[in-house]
């Protein structure tokens, strides 16, 4: 029947382990714990007995019975160094009137050490662990016999002792219940290899079994470590938002110390400005591997109403998955900019052009229908840019210069509703307000950036394609001066025409005159293009 229950236990610690309870499990470091335990040896079954003889003969027969305190300690993920110190004993008692008392009485104490291994990953979160260990040490064995004999008025004790100590060994198995983290039941049993030839009475070669708990602390090995946080952006500009939600505002180094392949994943947001929570991706990290997780938020409408420059602060939360999710919080700072701002970069300059909104696709839209019918259809790019242009003119805005601001402030810019509401802007105002409308009548623009070195100040302007093949240039002006020939992001050659938008008062024609005139004697004569302080930024 014994053996039938460890059979049992055995299949069920190795098989339906896996489907128990599961929970955060990551070993403590060092543990200590108390065990009963059960000897079946090879001179006994292990047995507590009471029987009544004759003549009267009344006796009484422990066997077998025993436990122990051991001490682990960590050596890696899956691997436990054990230290045990045990006791068991045996004792017959014979009580008979006739013949007296005796008394047989054996006792085992090993100290022992060994290694524990569990079959199971950290990985696995089971509560459930089954372990193989092994170990060696001495055993110490103490045999002996004490009676009393009665001879009619006269009685005599006798007692005989011996003991030897002997190296042996243990293989066993087992498997540990975690309640808590710092908490759990055990069960174990274990074959010794110890042959006491020479010791009849009591033999203890055989199966030992035990049952007990123990108590752990110390550090937990970690899953991961965080080893760097990289803000690749730390000044945020509300109207960049768009490029927010693709480019990794932070990078963070994360090393798998577990021992085994994990999984990570960062969660992220900006306090009071995120509408949700950003979680990317699962990266697998092999053992001892390091990688950089791109960091990105997702930013909401109060992002987009900020008025001035504040403070703000990222929050960053680094998840492993291993069965279940362990994580870390760190915070960094950053600065959030007020909603024109704008830090000089003309790629980013496209943020503020919106030809999708409703506003700007209906005047456009009016421009359009009020355009009479082309002559040409190559030519209906030109002469609605024209048109759109001279009704810019006629909404009386007025080009202002760009203010004196400190190097340690950030330019501003007017979204093209602003402008028009304002009646008023500078270069990079009236450009954007042009793009805008352009863009949203599906005439590819771009930005034409000068930062001239003989020149503190730099310029802005703007040119647009006509879609006029090179070969058809001639359609818009026998001067090849006033058109540039070039490829456009697609990769389609094709003549663009450059325009000065502070000429706005002046119409059309002059401000393309002047674009053209800029464009050859700073792009061309001067060199800008090929030296790199003029550069061409098409609007994607």
């Amino acid at each position: 029947m014994l053996k039938r229950v460890l059979t049992f236990l055995a299949l069920w610690a190795c098989i339906a382990m896996p489907q128990m309870l599961s929970a955060q499990y990551i070993s403590a470091q060092k543990g200590l714990g108390v065990r009963g335990s059960f000897w079946r040896s090879e001179n006994n079954l292990g047995n507590v007995r009471v029987g009544a003889g004759v003549n009267p003969n009344v006796k009484l027969n422990i066997s077998g019975v025993g436990g122990s305190i051991y001490f682990f300690n960590k050596w890696s993920s899956r691997l436990f160094f054990e230290t045990t110190f045990g006791a068991a004993g045996s004792f017959e008692v014979q009580a008979s009137s006739a013949a007296g008392d005796n008394v047989d009485f054996s006792a085992l104490v090993p100290l022992l050490f060994g290694l524990r291994y569990e079959l199971l990953t950290p990985a696995n979160t089971a509560n459930l662990r089954p372990y193989l260990g092994a170990g060696f040490g001495p055993y110490w064995l103490a045999t002996g016999t004490s009676g009393y004999t009665s001879d009619g008025l006269l009685g005599q004790e006798q007692v005989d002792v011996s003991s030897e100590f002997k190296i042996g060994t243990y293989v066993g198995t087992g498997v540990n219940l975690h309640l808590f983290k710092w908490f759990a039941f055990n069960f174990d049993f274990k074959y010794h290899f110890v042959d006491f030839k020479n010791l009849e009475t009591f033999k203890f070669t055989g199966l030992e079994f035990g049952l007990g708990l123990s108590a752990m602390w110390g550090r937990q090995n970690e899953l991961f470590v965080v080893r760097d946080t990289k803000i690749i952006v730390p000044d945020l500009y509300p109207a960049y938002y768009q490029f927010y939600s693709t480019y990794p505002i932070a990078l963070v180094s994360v090393r798998n110390v577990a021992g085994f392949p994990i999984e990570v994943s960062v969660r992220s947001h900006i306090k009071g400005y995120s509408e949700s929570v950003h979680t990317s991706n699962y990266v697998k990290l092999k053992n001892k591997q390091t990688k950089d997780i791109p960091v990105t938020v997702i930013l909401g409408k109060k992002f987009l109403q900020v008025t001035e420059r504040e403070p703000a602060v990222l929050q960053i939360e680094v998840l492993a998955r291993t069965g279940k999710k362990y994580h870390k919080t760190l915070s960094e700072q950053i600065v959030v900019h007020n909603r024109n701002a704008w830090n000089g970069e003309v790629d980013k300059l496209s943020f503020f052009v919106t030809p999708d909104d409703e506003e700007i696709l209906e005047m456009t839209r009016q421009v359009a229908r009020d355009l009479p019918d082309s002559t040409n259809p190559g030519l209906r790019n030109l002469e609605l840019a024209s048109s759109l242009f001279d009704w810019m003119g006629g909404q009386r805005i007025r080009y202002t210069n760009d203010p004196n601001i400190p190097y340690y402030q950030d330019d501003r810019v007017q979204f093209a509703l602003e402008t028009l509401d304002n009646q008023a802007g500078d270069c990079d105002d009236l450009v954007v307000l042009f793009c805008s409308l352009l863009e949203s009548a599906g005439i590819n623009t771009a930005f034409v950036d000068v930062h001239n070195p003989d020149d503190e100040v730099a310029h802005l302007y703007m040119m647009f394609d006509t879609g006029l093949a090179p070969q058809d240039a001639g359609l818009i002006s026998a001067n090849d001066k006033k058109y540039v020939i070039r490829e456009s992001l697609a990769g389609k050659s094709s003549v663009w025409v450059p325009v000065e938008t502070t000429l706005l008062a002046n119409g059309f024609e002059k401000a393309w005159r002047a674009g053209a005139l800029q464009y050859l004697e700073e792009g061309i004569l001067a060199g800008g293009l090929a030296d790199g302080w003029v550069r061409i930024v098409e609007l994607q």
